[in-house]
């Protein structure tokens, strides 16, 4: 089985679109199992509403999230998790926003990396490995 990694919105947006953004990103996907937290897939479903995009274009978006990553859901370990970043990051003075804290908790939840091109959201995240 490959090495899986979970991808954060903005990583699926860039490969989506084709965007030049994804370049760097490219070969830490190379030859893993891609997984995305549910909450990716809600922010790329609002991402096609709030841009008026027609219903096949939606379609494939959400075909090719299908084809090519694996959708990871709630749990009560997840809820865990969640709950824990976002009290850490407040105490601390920085609460994660908290569709941050699912993809993050996500991560850490699989004991994986993250590949994301918003690095200063999730750094000093404990647990947390970032590509």
């Amino acid at each position: 089985m490959a090495e899986r990694i979970v991808v954060d919105t903005d990583v699926v947006s860039y490969a989506y679109k084709g965007d030049s953004r994804f370049a760097p990103f490219a070969p830490a996907l190379e030859h893993k199992e891609l997984v995305v937290s549910f909450v990716t897939v809600a922010e790329l479903r609002l991402w096609t509403l709030t841009r008026n995009w027609g219903a096949v274009r939606r379609d494939d978006l959400l075909r090719t999230v299908r084809e090519n990553y694996i959708m990871f859901g709630v749990d009560e370990e997840l809820c865990r998790l969640w709950a824990e970043l976002r009290h850490v990051g407040g105490v601390a003075g920085r609460l994660l926003p908290e569709h941050d804290a699912w993809i993050a908790a996500t991560a850490i939840r699989l004991d994986v990396t993250l590949v994301t091109n918003n690095r200063k959201h999730f750094e000093g995240i404990k647990d947390l490995r970032l590509a």
